[in-house]
């Protein structure tokens, strides 16, 4: 059991991965623990209890009761290619060589491996808010119908000025949303990347988003089309070249944002008119 495999992982994916490995580990004992990394090469919650998992944005939170260190967490940040895995004692652990094994942790039922996994950090549970603090509301979240979108809504509004495409993918106003549903979303919304955020059908945006992720969340395969062919399951996204789903015109790509965030963005010109970048 494993992810993301061809997954991207975004915030449905850290999802999926919380809910499964919450399934695994919560309530039972570690029986091993290792952080291969050399900062946390000595800390060891071997014999703690995982007292549950949380997904927030692309970050995850893995939750220890331990006795001599109390409420404490483990937080791991997914990236561009971070993944847990699940097998059973014995069985191989599959996912990669062992020198991208990050973080090990075991019960009597289940081993979980950490691959490539990014900003790994152990601290006490209670002070959480200094590696999650700075995002915005969780798109997956159960309070986004209610606050989460409408806080989300405000951060992004606040600059009118910036391009919808960036917004999008500012983790401090919106975690979970990646290149991909951002690229599908704004495609679906016939809503160019370079649109001025002021311009921009924010609330419906957000929405949209919403619904694909959800969509998704709860399966391994991550399609916005309705189909899972490889080439048909997404609109835009990985399909520079090939003709646009809905109109035929070759999808077009172009980086965008500052050369820190600069991202690969996949938009149709005839279905997603204008912005300064279009061809």
């Amino acid at each position: 059991m494993s992810w993301p495999g061809p997954r991207m992982p975004e915030g449905d994916t850290v999802w999926l991965a919380a809910k499964r490995m919450n399934q695994a580990l919560a309530g039972r004992p570690v029986s091993r623990f290792e952080l291969r990394t050399p900062t946390l090469a000595l800390v060891d919650l071997t014999g703690a209890t995982v007292v549950g998992v949380a997904p927030v944005g692309k970050h995850m939170l893995i939750r220890f009761e331990d006795a001599a260190a109390g409420a404490v967490t483990l937080h791991s940040h997914f990236r561009m290619d971070g993944s847990w895995r699940l097998s059973r004692p014995g069985a191989p652990r599959g996912g990669g060589p062992d020198h991208q094994i990050r973080a090990i942790i075991d019960n009597a039922d289940w081993q979980a491996t950490g691959m490539r996994l990014h900003d790994l950090s152990v601290l006490a549970t209670a002070d959480e808010h200094r590696v999650v603090g700075h995002l915005g509301p969780d798109i997956l979240h159960e309070d986004w119908a209610g606050a989460g979108v409408a806080e989300a809504i405000r951060r992004i509004e606040a600059n009118p000025a910036r391009a919808i495409g960036e917004a999008l993918l500012d983790q401090r106003l919106v975690a979970g949303i990646g290149n991909l549903y951002k690229g599908e979303t704004l495609f679906l919304e016939r809503t160019n990347p370079w649109t001025a955020t002021g311009d921009a059908d924010v609330p419906r945006l957000l929405a949209t988003a919403h619904r694909l992720m959800r969509a998704n969340r709860d399966h391994p395969e991550q399609s916005t089309t309705g189909r899972t062919a490889r080439g048909q399951d997404h609109w835009v996204y990985g399909r520079s070249g090939a003709p646009c789903l809905r109109c035929r015109t070759p999808i077009v790509t172009a980086y965008q944002g500052d050369r820190a965030q600069e991202r690969i963005t996949f938009w149709c010109p005839t279905c997603q008119p204008g912005g300064p970048q279009a061809p």
